[in-house]
């Protein structure tokens, strides 16, 4: 270790790691709704394909 500064990060590095970071954990910390529940066996909940199909997608599952 001694010597090998690329085994770290620079102080400004680490500011900006957590200006991106930071935005993301606050937003799972206010997301207040939880795993979606569904049926052993099923492909989950109808929530993950809605999440696909808003932007023209599918499972392949689903075809």
């Amino acid at each position: 270790i001694a010597g090998r500064l690329n085994l770290f990060v620079r102080s400004d590095e680490q500011e900006q790691a957590w200006r991106w970071v930071e935005p993301i954990l606050d937003a799972w910390a206010a997301d207040t709704s939880g795993p979606r529940p569904y049926s052993s066996g099923s492909w989950g909940p109808a929530a993950a394909s809605a999440l696909v199909a808003r932007d023209g997608f599918h499972w392949a599952e689903e075809q």
